[in-house]
């Protein structure tokens, strides 16, 4: 297969049907197609495949469908060229990185798919004169193609997603679209943990692909002998009731999804109550700023958005969001099989905060009382024997302790700003924001649960 910068004047299919290749008249993209031929001939293959004449771009379908299987086809590959057009022959290494071939949207997928692999200069010489049996296992050629830029279109078939392909399309509306699927079918929400700018798409998104080479943090788990000697201590002092009205508020919630370039995300919200300016802190293109919310230990932010960003958000009423992202498999459920014989009456049981039919709850939730009810009628309403109840009540209630301890640990939060229209954007940071509650037992602080829709 023959990869390359498409140019002017490149022969389509209708150009080398049912002709000889050679017999052709020599225009630039012709006689590139000839040298391609003699050089896969000479490695002793008897067919070559070039994308701008085998595939029918006439035909939608069949271009949608070749550009969705371009990845799989590299792969079983015996041989990749890739022709750099504008790389002389006397180039030093570093060449390849600056080649236009680079520049497009394929490049990730044309050199990790494919087994084998040699690049060639402007003259069909090899790069480097690079004479290994792959060029994949160069040290120099991979450290350039590892520091070189790439963009979304290259992905879709890394990952498996089918997208339409949208000739001119930004770069940023490109990797949005990515993105957006991602989420959509994996319910992951690691693809909104990055740093850089925002995408035009979503500003929960990046608008490149390289604000992922920070990695985020690892926030570390708490040892389980410190998460007994925490629930020991908000046995005592935490109502049964509170800690399941937490529980099912969280229960509740949907999972993260996008409509309409419009992210709908569950949070956990801290409204903020004071932004100071830090002047003279940051540095040039950069702004510090003490930031207090309610529930919150003070935190310090950077960002590039200027003072008078939060000055207009104060004036105008707008309110100021410190969110911790939620996944409803941060849960953990118990497994409740070993502890009730009969889920007859269960159904009946939920949130009166609610309005979701009893068939459509979780499990988790229809253990859960109504809110505002006490613990012991909820159990009263089981038609269970007193030892069944003790069981889920304990469970229950460890259970919901035990997450509360978990949200009382450090996290990565996002910093959200409403529009007048209602919807909220993303501030972005130059580093990961990293919050914590001030206290586990102030739970109220924490109970703000919401879906926010975010553009």
């Amino acid at each position: 297969m023959l990869k390359k910068w498409w140019e002017e004047k490149e022969p389509l299919l209708h150009d080398i049907q049912d002709k000889e290749i050679y017999d052709l008249d020599a225009p630039v993209g012709v006689v590139k197609l000839q040298s391609f031929c003699k050089v896969a001939r000479h490695a002793g293959c008897h067919w070559a495949w070039s994308d701008t004449c085998c595939i029918d771009k006439t035909n939608n379908a069949e271009l949608q469908e070749s550009l969705n299987s371009m990845f799989v086809w590299y792969h079983h590959l015996v041989l990749t060229i890739v022709y750099l057009s504008d790389v002389p022959p006397w180039s030093k290494a570093g060449a390849l990185a600056k080649s236009a071939w680079n520049m497009q949207g394929w490049t990730m997928g044309e050199f990790l798919a494919p087994r084998v692999i040699f690049f060639y200069q402007q003259d069909w010489t090899l790069y480097l004169n690079n004479r290994s049996l792959n060029h994949k296992e160069s040290v120099v050629i991979m450290q350039e193609l590892g520091d070189a830029e790439d963009i979304a279109y290259s992905l879709f078939g890394i990952f498996g997603v089918h997208l339409p392909i949208i000739y001119g399309e930004k770069k940023q509306n490109a990797l949005g679209r990515l993105l957006q699927e991602l989420v959509a079918h994996s319910g992951n929400i690691s693809a909104l943990d990055w740093i850089g700018m925002p995408s035009e798409f979503n500003s929960c998104l990046p608008a490149n692909i390289t604000s992922y080479s920070a990695s985020p943090p690892i926030l570390s788990s708490l040892p389980e002998d410190e998460m007994e000697t925490s629930v020991s201590f908000l046995q005592k002092v935490m109502t049964v009731e509170l800690a399941s009205e937490f529980y099912a508020l969280l229960d509740q919630l949907s999972a993260p999804h996008f409509a309409n370039c419009r992210l709908h995300l569950p949070c956990i919200t801290f409204p903020v109550t004071a932004m100071k300016w830090r002047h003279g802190q940051g540095q040039k293109t950069s702004f510090m700023y003490e930031v207090k919310a309610k529930g919150l230990h003070d935190l310090l932010i950077t960002t590039e958005d200027k003072p008078n960003h939060f000055l207009r958000a104060k004036l105008t009423r707008q309110t100021l969001l410190l969110v911790r992202l939620w996944m409803c498999c941060s849960l953990e459920l118990p497994d409740f099989k070993n502890d009730m014989q009969s889920m007859t009456n269960l159904s009946k049981v939920g949130s009166s905060l609610y309005s979701i039919p009893p068939e459509s709850r979780s499990q988790a939730l229809r253990f859960i009382p109504h809110i505002g009810q006490p613990f012991s009628s909820f159990l009263d309403s089981l038609h269970n024997s007193p030892g069944d109840k003790e069981a889920v009540y304990s469970k229950l209630h460890l259970q919901a302790l035990r997450l509360i301890v978990r949200l009382g640990q450090p996290f990565s939060a996002f910093l959200l700003v409403q529009q007048p229209s209602g919807e909220y954007k993303r501030i972005t940071s130059d580093h990961y924001i990293i919050a914590r509650v001030q206290s586990m037992v102030s739970i109220r602080s924490m109970m703000d649960v919401r879906m926010l829709e975010i553009l």
